[in-house]
């Protein structure tokens, strides 16, 4: 009789999204799935589409003992808080100590793309702190998404790594199962698995993996082919990588499990990147800007099957924050008729119409409250108050079947014939019961406007005559450009565009990297990290055909850059003459449809890296200027993360210069940022941070010392409030100078409204 194995397990997911504002505590896991004991777990995800169900299958197929520490899985924010990250896996670790002279396995479903205030690795971290209280002999298998960013750490502490095969994920049972098969042959010892791992220099897959039409199927297809053909093999993934996280480690990757040949394993595994590369231009999705995306629902014939516009930008699923109106503005205003949209995050206006009867007309300031930046600010609307729930749905759908979900407290508001849906908790819309649990049947309308980004296809895709998708310019574009990256490693397309892919590895194997991973993490901030502050270099125009791996284009002469930026400062003197300004988002479409007759598109794209990453940019950035259009007036506030690094990077570069420390300089400056970002100190936190152990010492000392004046602003405005007197008045029986008073007064009023 064969031995029965223990095995531990977990789950414990998030996909983070660095640009968020919002930081992930565990209050929003709890909010999603945090089940923090066997038993709970397995009643609410043991039967349904969920990892979870695939390790019980594994465990009932092969007699199994699987003790199930936890489930924890929140929607994708921003970095997860250090409580929540460490009351999650201290558990996790603390059952796999205490079991360590028992236990024979251990399988986890994760994500792949988690990232933490204190690691930009954070699946990684947990499987090294599993490592150094098992030792190597416990074999340890691990599930992920599609979509993760897999590391070297990853690949060296776990022996098994499976993911997903589908977009959208309707294998995620399927792969639990299948990972807990691989497991269950090495703890029998029939195999000594390793997972081999091939990177890319991309920020993602460019159709970020759709498995139901494109390249990635005949690469599945040859995936598949090739474990069933080679005994040593025993799963390939291919991950397509998550691009809005400002990591080191980004990109798409193809695992192999295996033993024996490891040359030959790893030589597939490339093979399969180079096709990925190879396909790096060959574009499948077409995003419209939302005014086309609303001319096309408008004019859309009926044919008793509804139009679907999805938003992909303000994908919650993705970390963008669900509020974004521009996509819903622009469909009121094009008049669509027998329409619904969802979901609209705005837990303020949920709120506010609890108290009113169904029925009631009211004037609401819907959406866009997060940041109205990206997306689109509040819309003024009179509506209809047309349901009233507590947001709880039994889900029935491909992806989440068998599942209770809740949207939280939620309502439904009618402006003439589009119900809209207007929910607390946000999450993407990916399955039908979302829209009909709260009496909105989205078969029956001629447009749908939903919030997803390709998971809605498993669902709505059956009951659609056409599908449209959208780029708001929200947190989730898909526009890489448009995103303030400064860690990642250089060089990586699309921001560079004459990689020679074979060079590129060569490179890495001679700095003493193994040749499936990528350089060191490293904090890039400095000139050469990437394109500064938020605005980007644009990027190249997409050719018809994808160019040959191994091709490379000239680079563009440094000396042309620098005689058009002199042209430039001629043109437009405001901003590229003795004073620079920021430049407002879109500046490289406007300066060539301006000057497109007299300029190189090629040469302008170098030129305005060159200038945005000079100092002098950099130190107008740092300044907290709003950004400006190409007569020079103010267009857009410079979101408060652009203002922090061009603030670190100007110190960096100028202490580079000289002996004096120039720390009480960098303080003042953050703590300014600190003021005028209007965030509250853990999301500030969230998008303040550094490898640098001594600007994160400053940094930390602004948000100690802010903490401290709020508290005193605090006390002051309670004894405002119940002297009951003047400022002038109150300030003379404190002795204090009234308009610091004032001030402090006002600070703490913006603190409690935040």
């Amino acid at each position: 009789m064969s031995k029965s194995h223990f095995v531990l397990s977990a789950e414990f997911a998030h996909e983070t999204n660095t640009f968020s504002k919002i930081p992930t505590d565990f209050a929003r896991f709890e909010a999603q799935d945090c089940y923090l004991d066997h038993a709970s777990a397995v009643a609410a995800r043991g039967d349904s589409n969920a990892e979870l169900a695939g390790f019980l299958d594994a465990a009932n197929a092969h007699g199994w003992q699987l003790h199930h520490v936890l489930t924890a899985i929140a929607q994708p924010a921003g970095r997860i808080t250090r409580d929540a990250y460490e009351r999650i896996v201290g558990p996790i670790v603390d059952a796999a100590r205490e079991r360590a002279a028992t236990l024979d396995g251990v399988i986890l479903g994760l994500h792949g793309a988690m990232v933490t205030v204190d690691h930009d690795d954070g699946e990684g971290e947990l499987l090294r702190r599993l490592r150094a209280v098992l030792g190597p002999a416990v074999p340890i298998a691990v599930t992920l998404d599609l979509h993760a960013n897999v590391t070297r750490a990853m690949c060296e502490h776990a022996n098994i790594i499976v993911s997903y095969q589908t977009y959208p994920h309707v294998d995620m049972r399927r792969t639990g199962r299948q990972a807990g098969d691989i497991l269950q042959r090495a703890m029998a010892g029939e195999i000594r698995p390793v997972t081999l791992r091939a990177h890319l220099p991309m920020i993602d897959e460019v159709n970020g993996g759709r498995t139901d039409q494109g390249a990635m199927l005949p690469r599945l297809a040859r995936a598949r082919a090739y474990e069933a053909a080679e005994t040593d093999v025993f799963a390939v993934s291919i991950n397509a990588g998550f691009s809005r996280a400002d990591i080191a480690e980004i990109g798409p990757t193809v695992l192999v499990v295996a033993q024996g040949d490891l040359a030959r394993h790893r030589a597939f595994a490339e093979g399969l990147a180079d096709d990925i590369w190879a396909g790096r231009q060959d574009l499948i999705n077409r995003f419209l800007d939302v005014r086309e995306a609303a001319a096309v629902c408008a004019a859309h014939p009926y044919d008793g099957r509804p139009i679907i516009v999805a938003e992909y930008s303000d994908n919650p699923g993705g970390g963008a924050y669900g509020d974004a109106t521009a996509l819903l503005g622009a469909l009121i205003e094009a008049g669509v008729g027998r329409a619904c949209f969802g979901p609209i995050v705005d837990p303020e206006t949920v709120q506010a119409l609890q108290a009113l009867p169904l029925g009631t007309m009211v004037d609401v300031e819907l959406g866009g409250k997060t940041d109205p930046r990206v997306g689109g600010g509040p819309l003024s609307l009179r509506v209809s108050l047309e349901l009233k729930s507590d947001g709880h749905y039994f889900a029935n759908g491909p992806m989440t079947g068998g599942q209770h979900r809740s949207w939280g407290p939620t309502v439904v508001v009618r402006i003439r014939d589009m119900d809209i849906l207007v929910v607390t908790q946000p999450a993407q819309m990916l399955d039908l019961a979302q829209f009909s649990g709260f009496g909105i049947d989205p078969a029956a309308m001629r447009v749908v406007g939903l919030k997803s980004m390709q998971h809605f296809r498993a669902a709505f895709e059956p009951i659609a005559s056409r599908i449209i998708i959208c780029d708001s310019g929200a947190l989730c574009t898909p526009d890489p450009t448009r995103l303030p990256y400064t860690r990642l490693p250089r060089p990586i397309y699309p921001f560079d565009q004459d990689i020679d892919l074979a060079q590129w590895r060569a490179s890495l194997s001679d700095a003493g990297a193994p040749a499936d991973a990528v350089a060191p993490q490293a904090d890039h901030t400095d000139a050469q990290a990437t394109p500064a502050a938020g605005v980007p270099a644009e990027p190249p125009a997409t050719p018809p055909q994808a160019a040959p791996a191994a091709a490379s284009k000239p680079r563009v002469d440094r000396e042309a850059a620098t005689a058009l930026l002199e042209r430039l400062a001629g043109w437009y003197p405001q901003l590229f003459g003795a004073t620079f300004r920021p430049l407002k988002r879109g500046i490289f479409e406007d300066l060539m449809q301006a000057r497109g007759t007299e300029i190189d598109e090629a040469t302008l794209k170098a030129a305005l890296t060159m200038h945005t990453r000079s100092t002098r940019y950099l130190a107008a950035v740092a300044n907290g200027e709003r950004r400006r259009d190409l007569g020079g007036q103010p267009v857009e506030d410079m979101a408060p993360e652009h203002v922090v690094q061009a603030i670190i990077e100007v110190h960096r570069r100028r202490q580079a210069k000289t002996d004096e420390d120039l720390g009480p300089k960098l303080r003042q400056r953050l703590a300014r940022a600190f003021e005028a970002s209007g965030l509250s100190r853990e999301a500030f936190a969230g998008i303040a941070h550094s490898r640098d152990p001594v600007i994160q010492a400053a940094i930390d000392a602004v948000l100690t010392e802010a903490g401290g004046r709020t508290a005193r602003d605090e006390a002051l405005l309670r004894a405002f409030e119940g002297a009951k007197l003047s400022i002038e008045a109150f300030a003379d029986a404190y002795g204090l100078d009234p308009e610091s008073a004032r001030q402090s007064i006002e600070r703490a009023r913006r603190q409690v409204a935040a």
